[in-house]
């Protein structure tokens, strides 16, 4: 039965296929061949990031893509079907694939245009210098266009392309002028973006278009009530008690020793030494709500930007912080904990989310502040009925954290930290190897009997073609004010594109901006000490010119950048000098209208192997007394979210979780936004009236 052709036709029947399968599968059926000088090819080492997938190596312990992950925007997804291979169907991956295909068809194995060679040259793109080629040629016997389509169509798609494509394919081969382009190659083209080629089933095409987005809307207030939330993730679980040490502590009633003694005789061969207690920032209990086991904490040495912002009133600590469904001891924690605990995709998938029992399944925190700001009209618009204009952008990412609900109008940009690559780079349209309007017509909407794998790969696709346009052209008038550090380096172009997208709002006409992006290499199971601190130093440098470009764009006090992680480490060390799973950890905050120079929550007074928050596992394991919700309720109300039921839907767990939600109140402040927001634009007149002197 799985192998009849009759099951083609059930439009729920098939996947998608995976990137490697079709890379590997084109050059098979096309007869790949290495040239004369070369034995052996080379691939791009960073084929995981051109096509979402690399043979042998594994971007971690859980495989490329989740099994039962679900594209949420697909008519698969409606009929309940698990899509896994569409995980990876960003719009970066999506056009550096065809690229790199359309590359490997016209040019053979090069790095020409996006292609697949891995040493980085182009050889001036010529299929004669290049490190192999496909090698296929139709049939003697097969002269007629309709024989050499209906070839290629088996070899590709296994005979499943539909008529109308092959029709539009042998018109191609007939029309194609041999002297400027190859017939042959223009049709492989093609049929390798057709939804055949990228899955397995049956597409029936209505004859109508699909519909196309814009990015650009107009929008009240851009400039007025501008505001915009970057979540970043540090990847992996760094080890925040090396980040917030404790320096100058009390020592415990009926105790005789500090929380400081305390660390320093748990964390071992982990602890901060003395030499390293260089930033010292000081707990001023007139800001706390709670009191601090110390006067003074320690900030990792490699981190200045922190203490600069801190002692500015610019950056705000959570102590203790993690993921929490309900309230829990050291008793019953596993039974009343529904998140997979000390794990990477549950934990962080739940950091993302913040919905632990999918009251809104399929969407992230982000996305949902979005879903009710969408339907808002502005508070005190001087136009009757303005409503918030958002966006949400993910770089490098899928886009969990900035997904909202389904039909909600604003579904994520998905950027590579490179900006947005064009489809087809090596034609120009209207030239004798475009091909744009006949892709256009190969992936025409399709019928409620098409497959329904292949109509998600033509609308991804297609998608992907017209976003990267606009974003090109939007992203290109944004310009830095102020330039990159290390323009080679990936985290910096991460958080360069963050920038970017900030200074692009205009153009895009929003007044409400959701940004997330990972910074990955924060697992650190050995030589922890060592390992973060070259991380740590990487990180102030990137933190540090977003400060400084916020500034320079005029919105430092309209932006809030939340730093978290997967999960918090061990108390105590492992036998490698390094920190494993474990639960609550310290995060920051930072921005221009950020309530800094405190800590929210509170720092455990008691980190020993007796105390209540440790679980007992012998680590220090600590469980978290703040919880993501308290966090995003506060955030939720800044970006202009209003009262319980729309909280609610923003954070369902929010009263559940047992921690205390923080209000804008209390995570922000209005007066100060507003008093630096005027000496700032005060130092921009005064600095615009000199220059105009100097000049």
């Amino acid at each position: 039965e799985s192998r009849t052709i009759a099951l083609d036709s059930d439009p729920s029947h098939g996947a998608l296929l995976e990137p490697l399968m079709k890379l590997l599968g084109i050059m098979r059926s096309l007869e790949f061949k290495t040239g004369p000088r070369n034995r052996m090819i080379y691939f791009k080492p960073d084929l995981q990031q051109l096509i979402g997938q690399n043979a042998h190596d594994l971007p971690s312990v859980f495989s490329f893509f989740l099994p039962e992950y679900m594209d949420p925007t697909s008519r698969a997804s409606t009929a309940g079907l698990a899509t896994p291979e569409a995980q990876v169907l960003s719009t970066p991956s999506v056009l550096s694939t065809m690229n790199a295909l359309f590359s490997l068809l016209r040019f053979g194995f090069d790095g020409c245009y996006g292609g697949f060679g891995g040493d980085g040259k182009e050889r001036n793109c010529r299929p004669n210098r290049n490190w192999g080629s496909l090698t296929f040629l139709p049939d003697k016997n097969n002269e007629s266009s309709d024989k050499i389509v209906d070839e290629l169509a088996t070899l590709m798609t296994a005979g499943r392309l539909n008529a109308e494509s092959r029709a539009i394919a042998k018109t191609i081969y007939e029309e194609t002028d041999a002297s400027y382009a190859n017939p042959l190659v223009k049709v492989q083209q093609l049929i390798a973006s057709s939804a055949e080629f990228h899955s397995t089933g049956l597409v029936r095409l209505s004859g109508q278009d699909r519909p196309k987005i814009s990015l650009t809307k107009k929008a009240y207030g851009i400039d007025k009530d501008y505001k915009a939330t970057i979540f970043l993730m540090l990847s992996g679980g760094y080890d925040s008690w090396n980040m917030l040490v404790p320096h100058k502590c009390s020592r415990r009633k009926g105790k005789d020793e500090s929380i400081r003694d305390q660390y320093e005789s748990e964390r071992g061969v982990l602890a901060f030494l003395e030499s390293e207690r260089k930033l010292v920032i000081k707990v001023d209990p007139k800001k706390q709500k709670l009191e601090q086991p110390c006067e003074e904490f320690a900030v990792h040495d490699e981190l200045t930007i922190l203490k600069e912002l801190y002692d500015d009133g610019d950056l705000a600590f959570f102590a203790n912080t993690g993921v929490l469904n309900k309230p829990v001891t050291r008793k019953n924690f596993i039974k009343n904990t529904k998140t997979q605990l000390f794990a990477h995709n549950a934990m962080r998938k739940e950091a993302k989310r913040v919905d632990p029992y999918q009251v809104r399944p399929d969407t992230g925190v982000l996305g949902r502040i979005l879903d009710v700001l969408a339907t808002k009209d502005i508070p005190g618009g001087v136009s009757l009925g303005a409503k918030y204009q958002v966006s949400s952008t993910t770089i490098d990412r899928p886009p969990l954290a900035v997904r909202g609900g389904a039909g909600k109008g604003h579904d994520p940009i998905i950027l590579s930290r490179n900006g947005p690559s064009l489809f087809n780079p090596a034609s120009e349209k209207g030239d004798d190897w475009d091909l744009t309007e006949d892709i256009n017509d190969i992936h025409a909407a399709t019928t409620a009997k098409s497959n329904l794998y292949g109509d998600l790969w033509s609308d991804k696709f297609t998608k992907a073609v017209h976003v990267a346009e606009q974003l090109k052209t939007i992203l290109d008038n944004a310009r830095y004010k102020i330039p990159l550090f290390d323009k080679k380096g990936g985290e910096d172009k991460i958080i360069g594109m963050v920038t970017r997208v900030i200074q692009s709002r205009q153009d895009r006409g929003v007044n409400r901006d959701v940004i997330y992006t990972e910074i990955s290499g924060w697992d650190h199971h050995r030589n922890m000490k060592e390992d973060i601190r070259k991380k740590f130093k990487k990180l102030n440098s990137v933190l540090t010119h977003f400060v400084k470009e916020m500034k320079a764009q005029g919105v430092w006090n309209d932006v809030t950048l939340m730093v978290c992680s997967d999960f918090g480490r061990t108390m105590t060390p492992n036998s490698n000098k390094g920190a494993d799973h474990a639960w609550g950890g310290h995060y920051f905050m930072l921005g221009g209208g950020v309530a800094g120079g405190k800590i929210h929550g509170q720092y455990p007074s008691d980190i020993s192997k007796s105390s209540p928050l440790n679980i007992g596992r012998g680590r220090g394991r600590m469980i978290p007394t703040v919880s993501w919700d308290s966090i995003w309720n506060g955030i939720a109300e800044h970006m202009g979210v209003e009262g319980d039921a729309e909280l609610d839907m923003v954070v369902p767990n929010r009263k559940k979780s047992g921690a205390d939600l923080f209000t804008k109140d209390e995570l922000f402040e209005d007066g100060k936004q507003k008093k630096k927001n005027s000496n700032y634009d005060k130092r921009r007149s005064l600095l615009h009236v000199r220059h105009r002197r100097l000049r």
